[in-house]
């Protein structure tokens, strides 16, 4: 029986082609070819799959997904999932993937799952072996009005023992929040569960207060790549003195892995918080990205300018280090209102 040259090539060359198609394709085309396409394809082969898109039906999705993990499940290294139109379609997930075997399955990005879907996935008893957790929402997702800060933090944290790197771009919304008592005692309870984390590497997450932020930090001691959003309530300079204090910075020793830092503040208190409360990790980075998006006066302790800018963060680096600045600066009272982008 005459052989082809494609059904000789080596398996690295048969690897590099399978990037290019999807599952499905490679499924149907190369698993029945032979006895070595298929040991290599459910044997060898390590997967990066993604499932759905915007206009994948129901139907459509749940014969990609069983047919997908029923034949690859246990050779699927990441996998990524996308279900914004899909109703009924994250409840097929996890029952997926509860069924069948991904015990190789070490990155999983999800794209605009929503709070009750999100709970179901981390009771799954395959979540636990994760390395890697992505998540992505759209604007209007509810995962971007959260009342209480880091409780979605805390519980992937304490199901996901093996987690290097997670991102989870949840933003808190703090409009129904009226007194401070209530407010800091969430920081004690939703973080609680973070301090026998030792594993983080990367994280990201969306919009918190520097309250939350100066919790969290001593309970990432490992971290190397810090990305987050700070909103704290606007405070005016008439407002009480011991409302508007700055943090201590941070003892260095306890961030000494940290060298890529990504800050969004999003008013001028944030950022003096904010800086303040980092300032003593600024010389050990070798990267700094700063977003700041703020009113600002002429006058005052809480100014912003360019020299203070340069002053606070730029002039804390390394000599090597590198920085990328976004500033949308509205500046008042100055003969005329200026609006400063650089």
């Amino acid at each position: 029986m005459s052989v082809s040259s494609f059904e000789i090539l080596p398996d690295d060359i048969l690897y590099e082609i399978f990037r290019y198609l999807s599952p499905i394709d490679v499924l149907q085309s190369f698993l029945l070819l032979s006895k070595r396409f298929s040991r290599v394809i459910r044997n060898e082969y390590l997967w990066h799959i993604h499932i759905g898109d915007s206009t994948m039906s129901l139907m459509m999705f749940n014969n990609h997904c069983h047919n997908i993990l029923k034949l690859i499940g246990n050779r699927i290294v990441s996998l990524r999932l996308t279900l914004i139109n899909v109703i009924g379609g994250w409840s097929l997930i996890s029952s997926a993937l509860q069924y069948h075997r991904t015990g190789l399955l070490q990155r999983l990005h999800l794209i605009d799952i929503k709070p009750p879907e999100f709970d179901k996935l981390l009771r799954n008893h395959f979540i636990k072996q994760l390395h890697t957790l992505l998540v992505d929402v759209t604007p209007f997702n509810p995962f971007n009005c959260l009342q209480v800060e880091g409780i979605y933090l805390a519980k992937v944290c304490s199901r996901l023992p093996l987690l290097r790197i997670c991102r989870l771009p949840f933003n808190h919304n703090d409009d129904n929040v009226n007194q401070i008592e209530t407010y800091l005692l969430r920081y004690h309870i939703t973080l609680s569960n973070l301090l026998n984390t030792n594993h983080l590497r990367t994280l990201t997450i969306g919009i918190h207060t520097s309250h939350f932020l100066e919790r969290l930090l001593l309970c990432i001691p490992l971290i190397e790549n810090l990305s987050f959003g700070i909103r704290d309530r606007d405070i005016s300079e008439n407002d009480v003195y011991d409302r508007i204090m700055l943090p201590v910075s941070i003892d260095a020793h306890l961030l000494q892995y940290l060298s890529r830092l990504r800050i969004h503040c999003l008013n001028n208190i944030s950022f003096h918080r904010t800086i303040a409360l980092l300032s003593s990790i600024f010389s050990q980075l070798c990267h700094l990205s700063l977003k700041l998006e703020a009113d600002t006066l002429t006058y005052g302790s809480l100014i912003i300018s360019g020299d203070i800018i340069q002053r606070l963060c730029i002039d804390r680096l390394k000599p090597m280090a590198t920085y990328s600045l976004n500033l949308l600066l509205y500046v008042e009272h100055d003969l005329e209102e200026k609006i400063i982008f650089n």
